[in-house]
């Protein structure tokens, strides 16, 4: 008897021991399921914002695009009326012209010599096929003596940009190229020649009727346009 009673204090030991290790395992695996439950919410919930982050940014991509469509509507409308008041200071030379015209070559008929008046618009770099956007529109009556035009843009063939100015009537306006403009490359792609694709560029506006020219430097390619308008300020 003296022999079977350690023997039985061991065996009791040992399945005490299990009991409590099973005790434990259970317990262990009840928080294992907690945290998994725990987990898949956390993923279901990152499944939900990551889903809301994409259609915030085609809802942004979608705004782009329809500011640009309105800007190019807007730059159509000012070339028009760029066209409209060339055409009415032609009509005011021939009429000038016309009542210094002796009154013999009136009635013969003879038609004044005027000279034409040259388009703003006709441009005098390359232009350049580019996908921009601009944070301060240049589609406005300029009011202050200057102004800072603000915005990014890429080559659409890729190229790298070494360069950014503003030309008013000829004059250049040398900008800074360069600037951070993560959201924009977040909607519309990584631009590995330009990672850093915006720009500012601040000019006069003196009163009066100029044309302006956005222009993008190309490395040795040189500059090229990538819009141009007329524009009208009625700075003091």
């Amino acid at each position: 008897m003296s022999d079977e009673s350690p023997l039985a204090e061991i065996l009791e030991r040992e399945q005490r021991l299990r009991l409590r290790m099973a005790h434990e395992h259970l317990a262990l695996s009840d928080e294992v399921k907690a945290r998994r439950a725990e987990l898949e919410d956390v993923h279901a919930a990152l499944r939900e914002s990551l889903s809301e982050v994409h259609a915030l940014h085609q809802q942004l991509a979608h705004r782009d695009a329809e500011i640009q469509a309105r800007h190019a509507d807007l730059e159509a409308f000012v070339q028009r009326l760029s066209a409209a008041e060339d055409r009415a200071r032609l009509a005011e030379l021939r009429f000038e012209a016309l009542q210094k015209q002796s009154i013999w070559d009136r009635v013969s008929g003879k038609r004044p010599r005027i000279n034409a008046v040259p388009s703003a618009t006709s441009p005098v770099v390359p232009a350049l096929a580019a996908r921009y956007f601009l944070h301060t529109s240049p589609y406005r009556l300029f009011r202050d003596a200057r102004f800072t035009l603000r915005g990014w843009a890429w080559p659409e063939d890729g190229r790298a940009v070494t360069g950014v100015r503003v030309r008013i009537d000829g004059t250049s306006h040398v900008g800074t190229w360069g600037l951070p403009e993560d959201e924009a490359l977040r909607v519309h792609g990584d631009q590995p020649n330009n990672p850093q694709p915006g720009f500012s560029v601040e000019f006069p506006t003196p009163a009066g009727r100029h044309h302006l020219a956005l222009e993008l430097e190309l490395g040795t390619d040189g500059w090229f346009v990538i819009l141009q308008t007329s524009i009208w300020s009625v700075a003091r």
